[in-house]
């Protein structure tokens, strides 16, 4: 037991709505959680009856192919990494997920993959074959590995590993031996004993992505090079069969019968005939929109995972003039991206433009798309209009409030003659469009008209014009290996050179905050610029990401860079003189666009598609706190071990605590039963509060995240079956929302019930001693509870969501357990104590507490026991928090 410092409190009574005694400290550091994503390019697929499996960026998705001319989408698996390889045996996938590792699904229901098995050794699994009980992998430059898979588990380990010499990108296997597809070479292993695998042969190829073995040839998937057989008909002595080079880029070989089928690259499929493998001769070659990078074929149909076109079906029964049967859209290359109203806007490469419905971060949804036959990099929005950086397109503005589930997006216009040369970015300031188009530098657009938008100036800025921003009447161009220029555009028509700044790398993003421009600079960095003065921007800091800067976003005092292939780097800039790391997340494709909104950061990442990450500051541990419902607050801080004093409030008002503004700390607030409303505490608004008309005589109180944005929300509950919520994206009591859930004499309970981030509802049933709850299938009852027990909710079990729970009020607890449908019952406390629980020491687990109203503390449990902490006084109502 330890008892912490018990101090007399002396109790002022606050008549002012706030004073603030004493600080909260805001943590610096920021957790970067995963949320979902959204598409990508399909570059792996494997079929097994009428099913295949893609790989999509970190996803592997399911497709009916039943009717071959329609595919449909079944379901999709996020995994950690980037799908690499699938092989199916049986009801069972075996995935090579490059960073993932090597997992094993259980496809008995194709509808629901069961992940049954994991191997996380190799830093990189990129290739995947199967024979009798073991799993060969090939793991780049860790060479191969061999893992037993009779017993799979989410712990399994190798068995046997041989280090090639190379970089082993891709594995099959024939009787005893192991041919590695490794770089600049085929390497033959021996793994007649797997735990103890030896070198039998290599032969030397230029360059060898992937191999795929029959009869007594492998076929090498070469890259450039094209296609190499070898003879293996003795392992230990290869020799080279023959060569083909396919004009395009080789990237993997289906052998059937006396055929391959050849994913190439740019170059499509290609079929070979090679009845004599010492003589290949060319049988057709059938363009693919995107780019080939797989090929499985079953039953005369090639099966296509075409990159950022997505899926495609092919007819090869007659190989000398194969011709596509269907296709599955990918939703292509993710290149940048904006936030706007619930909805993010995605430029995707030769994808177009696609609108994706973010209003529940956990589902995004594509809500429209815009086909382009042109690149789209860049994307920006102002008022209800969407502006594309369309390449060779040109500027493309659409109105946003023209939806067409078919056509997507209905532009106004495009202009695609005036830009000059490759549109990469745009920018908005008022009735003007700013577009940085490459060699021909900054090029401006009168967009008064949305129907008839015309260009009206262009400056020359001598470099490679790959973004731009605009503030005030300067446009801040990042301007390639020409660094940082400035343009005055005070007068759109005759733009002029205000300053410039040739930083140390490549300027490939900016932004501008204040009295600062923000240059994403490639392997430089970060670089932050004081721009009071633009005839001589002053360079003031420098901060070197892991990976290559492309894009910058700055909201608040943190900036947000899309760092490459090392994801999303958070900065604090609070003092721009001293930037320091906050926070990172890598993300499992190339990071090229960032947008925050709140505590949602949207990630174009390239071949893995949109990837919505959320952003929470560092762990702060609950606390205990008092509130004596007369303007005055007692909070116990864990960081100081002492209590902090807070007015605010005033008589005869009940508190609340919640996170309004999604930092991860809970702030005050309290419900003023005399004036049915709510004051919440906000230090950001002048008066230091938000005013929320919400409430009726009678209404109890709630606080939740009614729409999964990492913000909580009040409410009320009538007792009755009636709610009223506040709804922040309306902000108006008028546009609550209601919502009908319960009866008569019933408690309202709220929580996390599924663990998608969003809080649902709940009552307890006084009546029945038992608890209903929303569902996903609808509502849910627990029998649970007995006459005189107060309700309290907590994640017991620290998996991600809520439960229920009673307290008698004399010591005894009934937690309700969802894994085994049961009460887990214990003891803590005493007679006339009330309950308290909270996650006490950071691990995500509600623990215990008790307020105990005879001796003026609290008591909450500890993993060596509890802690007592001397706070209180007669009158008061206990309250939980994160306060600092």
């Amino acid at each position: 037991m330890q008892t912490k410092l018990n101090r007399q409190i002396k109790c002022g009574i606050f008549l002012l709505l706030l004073v603030l005694i004493s600080g909260v400290c805001r943590a610096d550091e920021i957790n970067i959680d995963f949320i979902s994503k959204l598409g990508g390019g399909i570059t792996e697929d494997a079929i097994s009856g009428n099913y295949a499996y893609l790989g999509q960026g970190q996803d592997i998705v399911v497709m009916d192919i039943t009717n071959n001319t329609n595919p449909t989408k079944v379901t999709a698996i996020t995994t950690d990494g980037l799908v690499k390889d699938i092989v199916i045996s049986g009801t069972t996938a075996y995935v090579a997920d490059n960073t993932g590792g090597f997992l094993i699904f259980d496809l008995t229901d194709p509808s629901s993959p069961n992940l049954i098995g994991k191997f996380s050794d190799p830093g990189n699994v990129m290739g995947v074959t199967v024979s009798d009980t073991y799993a060969y992998l090939s793991c780049a430059s860790e060479g191969l590995y061999i893992v037993d898979i009779t017993n799979p588990s989410l712990s399994m380990t190798r068995t046997g590993r041989y280090d090639t010499t190379g970089d082993a990108q891709g594995v099959d296997v024939s009787g005893d031996y192991a041919y590695v597809a490794d770089g600049s070479n085929l390497t033959v292993i021996n793994v007649g004993t797997p735990a103890s695998p030896t070198f039998a042969d290599n032969l030397s190829t230029t360059g060898a992505i992937d191999v795929t073995v029959a009869g007594n040839y492998t076929y090498i998937a070469c890259g450039a090079a094209g296609l190499a057989i070898a003879d293996i008909s003795t392992p230990t002595s290869l020799t080279s069969a023959s060569t083909l080079d396919t004009a395009g880029y080789t990237q993997n070989i289906a052998v059937a019968a006396n055929l391959c089928f050849i994913a190439d690259g740019l170059n499509g499929l290609v079929v070979v005939n090679v009845t004599e493998p010492q003589f290949p001769s060319l049988e057709s070659t059938h363009a693919i929109t995107g780019y080939s990078y797989n090929v499985v074929v079953a039953d005369d149909i090639a099966y296509v995972a075409s990159g950022y076109s997505g899926f495609t079906i092919v007819d090869v029964s007659d190989p000398a003039s194969v011709g596509d049967v269907g296709s599955y859209d990918g939703s292509g290359y993710a290149r940048d991206v904006t936030f706007s109203n619930d909805k993010a806007y995605v430029a995707y490469g030769h994808g177009g433009l696609l609108t994706v419905d973010v209003a529940n971060p956990s589902s995004p949804e594509i809500q429209s798309r815009f086909t382009t036959t042109s690149f789209c990099s860049g994307v920006t929005t102002s008022d209800n209009y969407v502006y594309l950086a369309a390449a060779e397109g040109g500027l493309i503005v659409f109105d946003a409030s023209v939806l067409s589930p078919l056509t997507g997006l209905s532009p106004l216009v495009s202009d695609r003659e005036e830009i000059g040369d490759y549109a990469y970015d745009v920018a908005v300031s008022g009735n003007h469009a700013y577009v940085a188009a490459n060699a021909t530098g900054l090029v401006i657009f009168d967009a008064t008209s949305k129907t008839s938008i015309r260009r009206v100036g262009t400056y020359n800025t001598n470099g490679r014009s790959e973004d731009v921003a605009v503030s005030d009447n300067y446009a801040y161009v990042a301007d390639g290996l020409n660094g940082l220029v400035i343009v005055d555009v005070s007068t759109p028509a005759s733009p002029t050179i205000a300053g410039s700044y040739d930083t140390p790398g490549h300027a490939y993003g900016i932004t501008v905050a204040g009295n600062y421009a923000y240059v994403a600079d490639g392997s430089t960095g970060l670089l932050i610029f004081n721009i009071t003065d633009v005839s001589a921007p002053e360079l003031i800091s420098t901060y070197d990401t892991a990976g290559s800067a492309i894009t910058v976003a700055v909201q608040g005092d943190y900036s947000f860079v899309a760092d490459d292939t090392r994801g999303v780097a958070v900065l604090n800039i609070s003092n721009v003189s001293s930037v320091t790391h906050a926070g990172d997340f890598n993300t499992a494709g190339t990071s090229y666009g960032v947008a925050v909104s709140g505590n949602d950061a949207y990630v174009a990442d390239h071949n893995n598609g949109l990837v919505i990450l959320r952003l929470q500051p560092e762990v702060v541990n609950e606390s205990v706190g008092v509130y004596n419902n007369e303007g005055t607050w007692v909070l116990w801080s864990e960081t100081f071990d002492y209590p902090e004093e807070v007015g605010f409030g005033c008589a005869n008002t009940q508190p609340i605590v919640g996170d309004w503004d999604g930092d991860g700390i809970r702030e005050v607030g309290i419900y003023n039963t005399a004036g049915n409303n709510f004051l919440i505490r906000n230090e950001t608004n002048e008066a230091g509060y938000d005013l929320l008309g919400l409430g009726w005589t009678g209404a109890t109180p709630v606080v939740g995240d009614w729409n999964g944005d990492g913000a909580e929300e009040v409410g009320v509950y009538d007792n009755a079956g009636t709610w009223a919520l506040w709804n922040t994206t309306t902000n108006s009591a008028d546009s609550v929302d209601i919502a009908g859930f319960g009866w008569a004499n019933t408690r309202p309970v709220v929580g996390d019930w599924d663990g998608d981030n969003i809080t649902e509802l709940g009552i307890y049933n006084t009546a029945g001693n038992n608890f209903v709850i929303q569902g996903t299938f609808g509502p849910q009852v627990i029998g649970l509870g007995w006459s005189g027990v107060t309700p309290v909710v907590g994640d017991w079990n620290g998996n991600g969501t809520e439960e229920v729970g009673v307290y008698d009020n004399a010591g005894n607890w009934a937690l309700w357990d969802q894994g085994t449908n049961s009460a887990i019952v214990t003891v803590f406390g005493w007679v006339n104590t009330r309950p308290v629980v909270g996650d006490w020491n950071g691990d995500n687990t509600t623990e215990l507490g008790i307020y105990n109203t005879a001796g003026d503390n609290f008591l909450v449990q500890t993993d060596s026991g509890y802690d007592v902490i001397g706070l209180g006084w007669a009158g008061v109502t206990p309250v939980v928090g994160a306060w600092a």
